[in-house]
């Protein structure tokens, strides 16, 4: 038998025959996690956000089996017209698919650069007398990271 007709055969065999896995593809609401995020990002921050869109994205592998779920989910300040958008990752919950958890959100970064670069430049200008070093030291911060009080010092950022 010719090798393409039995890869194919193989194939057809294996996708036909219930080796096709949504995994939870299907529990996951685009909609519904792209407001769970404006609802996190409002009450974290106490700012006024707005959904610009939210999208289901999935890895799969070859046999197109989808290994893992999340949502991309982009939103603004309201009346925000500089057009800056941020982003945040949501995916269902662990132990509880029915609810969704933020995996990552950029919105911190925002806020938190400018208040550590000035403390890094003023520490760090004695060693590389350039303002702009620290640009390459911040990067992301971690969901679970809380605003510091501007009385912080630099030690206690990045501790916390």
């Amino acid at each position: 038998m010719n090798k393409k007709a039995v890869a194919l055969s193989m194939a057809c065999i294996m996708t036909f025959s219930g080796c096709y896995e949504r995994g939870y593809y299907d529990l996951v609401d685009a909609e519904k996690a792209g407001q769970f995020a404006i609802d996190y990002m409002n009450s974290k921050y106490s700012q006024d956000f707005e959904l610009i869109s939210s999208k289901k994205d999935a890895e799969q592998n070859i046999v197109v089996d989808i290994k893992d779920v999340w949502i991309d989910v982009y939103f603004s300040l309201k009346g925000d017209d500089s057009g800056k958008e941020y982003h945040a990752t949501v995916v269902l919950d662990e132990n509880d698919k029915s609810k969704y958890k933020i995996k990552y959100e950029d919105y911190m970064d925002t806020v938190m650069f400018s208040v550590i670069k000035e403390k890094m430049d003023i520490r760090l200008d004695g060693f590389f007398h350039n303002e702009h070093i620290t640009d390459l030291f911040i990067n992301s911060f971690d969901d679970e990271f809380k605003v510091p009080d501007e009385k912080n010092t630099l030690w206690e950022i990045m501790e916390s």
